[in-house]
């Protein structure tokens, strides 16, 4: 049977992901993918050991990047795919990211110092160790050291949306996040939006220049994915997907869960390489 199995939407231990690059490769040769996508979050570091692990397997990397942004206070995901990782601007870009991410650790910990909970940003980023920190590095470090039972407890008591510990994410709006990806000769793919439940923003994504839609997830019901499909077909976006997986972070979201044929990952590539969507020409 061909190797034509494809999931472009994955991360590693370079963001929140448990799997190495190359455990990450070595899982999907073993699942039968033949091409998936390394998208960790505002980090591109991952990229480089695993299409190198994917030349020795016999897997297609695909470099790609998940950022966070926003459109009128409202929080979207946007996976960049086919990125130019050598681009300078792009890179200056996920730089600053990353380091706006290390403040609000800082921030976060003194957060919880103050509520009584004695852990310390260096715990944190040990915990985090090459990935790019995040809430999830906070929750692991809070179960490591027993201060908190679980993920779930740690986000319900410190680190939801709304916890006393929580600091605010900086964020680029979803126009800066497309002309981002687009400089970097990206494709934009707007992230799970059956998670995200704004549909409004759809339009304005692709009127913005978005390429493509996560019309393929593992939380989505048969009816939402033919809803998005449906979606994406009436905005001129291409169909796109992958499992999120994080490892064993959450084995809801594992590899596996979505397989894309080839047909989609070609249609993609066209894109990051002529510009068109469905014959119209992005900006």
């Amino acid at each position: 049977m061909p190797r034509t199995a494809a999931d472009l939407h994955l991360h590693t231990i370079h963001s929140d992901g448990t799997f190495t690059p190359r455990e990450l490769v070595k899982r999907a040769k073993a699942m039968g993918f033949g091409t998936i996508a390394v998208t960790d979050h505002d980090s591109i570091e991952g990229v480089y050991p695993a299409m190198a692990a994917g030349e020795k397997l016999g897997v297609r990397v695909i470099p790609g990047v998940e950022l966070s942004a926003h459109h009128l206070g409202i929080e979207v995901h946007i996976v960049g795919l086919f990125v130019d990782v050598l681009n300078p601007p792009f890179l200056d870009v996920l730089r600053t990211m990353q380091q706006l991410r290390v403040k609000r650790i800082h921030t976060i910990s003194k957060r919880l110092r103050d509520l009584g909970v004695d852990i310390t940003a260096g715990e944190i980023m040990a915990v985090a160790g090459d990935g790019t920190p995040s809430r999830a590095h906070v929750a692991k470090a809070l179960v490591e050291r027993g201060l908190v039972d679980d993920y779930r407890a740690a986000f319900q008591r410190y680190l939801g949306d709304t916890g006393p510990a929580n600091a605010p994410k900086k964020f680029l709006t979803m126009r800066e996040c497309l002309e981002l990806i687009t400089s970097a000769r990206g494709v934009a793919v707007f992230a799970h939006p059956g998670a995200t439940r704004h549909d409004e923003l759809l339009p304005v994504f692709a009127d913005m220049g978005g390429h493509a839609l996560e019309t393929y997830y593992p939380s989505y019901t048969n009816y939402q994915t033919r809803h998005y499909l449906n979606l994406a077909g009436q905005l001129n976006l291409l169909p796109s997907g992958g499992s999120d997986c994080h490892g064993f972070n959450r084995p809801e979201l594992l590899l596996g869960r979505i397989r894309l044929p080839k047909r989609i990952v070609d249609d993609l590539e066209r894109v990051a390489r002529f510009g068109h969507v469905g014959g119209r020409i992005k900006p």
